[in-house]
């Protein structure tokens, strides 16, 4: 008489499932970054626009710019 062979139990991999919600994670944390990065600048009021003794100054969340009065300037129609 021959027996079936019997069979050994082997665990299951875990790893792909611990990577898989590491990427969720990862990917949900950016996206979570680019929708305050959308929403933040206009919640705070950026860009603003002040013009104080002929000259111009824009402020923006990185950086601003200060554009004296003797600038030079020209009109250009841009095109829609």
């Amino acid at each position: 008489m021959t027996s079936a062979p019997s069979s050994i139990p082997v665990p299951t991999a875990q790893t792909t499932r611990g990577v898989w919600r590491l990427l969720r994670v990862l990917f949900g944390l950016a996206m979570l970054g680019v929708a305050v990065l959308l929403v933040l600048p206009p919640l705070l009021g950026y860009p603003k626009y002040e013009v104080k003794g002929g000259m111009l100054t824009v402020r923006s969340i990185a950086t601003h710019r200060s554009v004296p009065a003797s600038t030079p300037v020209q009109q250009t129609t841009l095109p829609p």
